[in-house]
């Protein structure tokens, strides 16, 4: 008796293997990219992250030296949902600008539009680091897109801002 039930049972695991194969399910490898994070003094670290992180995710999830005390929300944010019309959304945009980084300009098609504020309260926190390149890493959300994509990580945030 104790046979035939494991027999039954090893039968219905190989046809449930063969559905989910035939399910074309996605697996972990499909849903990841890799980021390369460059240092202020040029180490590189290529890192894996899953789809749906955002840049600060996959840079605290592999200990690269950033700092994300807002985790990204708190304040207001604009997202652009057509090109006429652009929602503003309240208590999921930024509050603390600790989570600068530098996307180079060959992957701005790739990123999000920048809003006014998050262009303002860079200027403001990182001053004479700030430039074009200078985005937000929790405002970030990665997509198959990003993959290879090039991250420079500056140094330390103001000690004022922390």
């Amino acid at each position: 008796m104790l046979g035939f039930r494991i027999h039954s049972f090893m039968k219905g695991s190989r046809q449930f293997i063969k559905q989910i194969a035939r399910a074309n399910l996605s697996t972990v490898t499909d849903q990841t990219i890799h980021l390369s994070f460059v240092d202020y003094e040029g180490n590189r670290a290529r890192v894996p992250a899953l789809i749906g992180q955002t840049v600060l995710d996959a840079a605290l999830a592999h200990k690269i030296d950033i700092a994300g005390i807002c985790e990204g929300g708190g304040t207001e944010l604009d997202i652009r949902r057509t090109d006429a019309w652009v929602e503003t959304v309240y208590g999921e945009g930024p509050s603390c600008f600790t989570c600068h980084v530098k996307i180079p300009s060959t992957f701005n098609h790739l990123l999000p539009e920048q809003s006014q504020g998050e262009t303002e309260g860079l200027n403001y926190a990182w001053d004479e680091e700030y430039s074009n390149t200078s985005r937000l890493a929790c405002l970030i959300k990665l997509d198959k897109r990003h993959d290879g994509m090039v991250i420079f990580v500056p140094d330390a945030p103001p000690t004022d801002l922390i």
